[in-house]
């Protein structure tokens, strides 16, 4: 194997000429990965990868040919939390220099830096529409977590007269309950019946064969997560359903609008408490979160959201809107210590 070089990307320091040089490694990569999304606007993407959590630490490797960026490795530490002992990585090659060890070289640097900081098991995600994500990984032995659903939803597809009959049916079996929009915050006097509501949510997403302790996200997290996203450029939009008698927080949906696609909107979580099911929240809150985006954002044609295989019931309310089967995202997971013995028999 070719003793290859990696050099630490650090985006904050980075000159213009190397942020446009990952740039441009980056779009080969998306290209790739999905071929119907356009270009991202190079300003745009830049906000992104200057802009993250302060809960999060991000480290970036590149190996570099001339002043061309070939190959890329990237790992997420986080600060707090009771899955710190997880982080999540990425190891990304040019298609004509794959499976020439590369990617084995990137998985040394990675295994390093995991042990480093003290993790124990490493995250993996690749994509359906690049075949060689999941050779690789099996390869190194990492272990198939679980599935999700990528799909998506034409605007002018949708049958707005059902969007009415699913809020009408709801205001009838859940007149107890008021609906409350949010861009870009969570209300500081919603925070902490929010945060509930969320962490009893993230803790009852089907994981499958996944592995993570149960977890409760702060409120510290929560606002460092909303001031990144903003700082980006993107937009979050948060409906909210309110149990009246009690003023706290039933269910929720969310989309956040990046700008990379100027027509499409990305449905991000949406959850029910559990006290307050089977009185049509969740197709309630779908439906006026839509209603919503036709009002104000009429740019928008497509939205795509992102499901658990094994998450029937939306599924299910995302099957009846309309959305489509786009393509499919797998999480992987592998131990250090497993990762240690490949990484040794090579």
């Amino acid at each position: 194997m070719k003793n290859y070089k990696t050099d630490r990307f650090d985006a904050q320091k980075a000159t213009e000429s190397e942020l446009k040089a990952y740039y441009d490694f980056f779009m080969k990569i998306l290209e790739e990965a999905r071929p119907d999304d356009p270009k991202r606007p190079y300003e745009k993407f830049k906000k992104q990868i200057l802009n993250h959590s302060e809960s999060i630490e991000v480290k970036r490797w590149v190996i570099r040919e001339d002043e061309l960026i070939t190959a890329y490795v990237i790992l997420y530490f986080q600060k707090e939390g009771e899955n710190k002992h997880v982080t999540e990585g990425d190891i990304f090659v040019l298609p004509e220099l794959r499976r020439k060890g590369i990617g084995t070289f990137l998985l040394k640097k990675m295994y390093e830096e995991a042990t480093k900081e003290n993790c124990t098991m490493i995250d993996f995600s690749e994509f359906s529409t690049c075949s060689s994500g999941s050779e690789f990984l099996k390869e190194i032995g990492a272990k198939l977590g679980c599935t999700e659903h990528i799909n998506q939803l034409k605007i002018a597809d949708i049958d707005m007269k059902l969007m009415d009959e699913w809020i009408a049916k709801a205001n009838e079996r859940a007149e107890d309950y008021e609906l409350e929009f949010w861009q870009n915050e969570i209300p500081e006097e919603r925070m902490d019946s929010f945060l509930k509501l969320y962490n009893d949510f993230w803790n009852s997403v089907p994981l499958d064969d996944l592995e993570y302790e149960y977890e409760e996200l702060s409120a510290e997290r929560m606002r460092n997560g909303i001031k990144a996203t903003v700082k980006k450029g993107w937009q979050i939009r948060t409906i909210t359903a309110i149990h009246k008698p009690t003023q706290t927080p039933a269910g929720f949906t969310q989309t956040i609008f990046t700008g990379f696609n100027n027509e499409m909107l990305n449905q991000d979580d949406t959850g029910v408490a559990k006290e307050h099911r089977n009185k049509g929240l969740g197709r309630l809150l779908k439906a006026a979160m839509i209603k919503k985006i036709k009002e104000e954002m009429p740019s928008i044609k497509m939205i795509r959201s992102e499901n658990a295989a094994s998450n029937k019931p939306m599924l299910n309310i995302n099957y009846q809107m309309g959305f489509k089967p786009y393509y499919s995202e797998s999480y992987w997971q592998i131990k250090t210590d497993k990762l240690k013995e490949y990484l040794g028999s090579l």
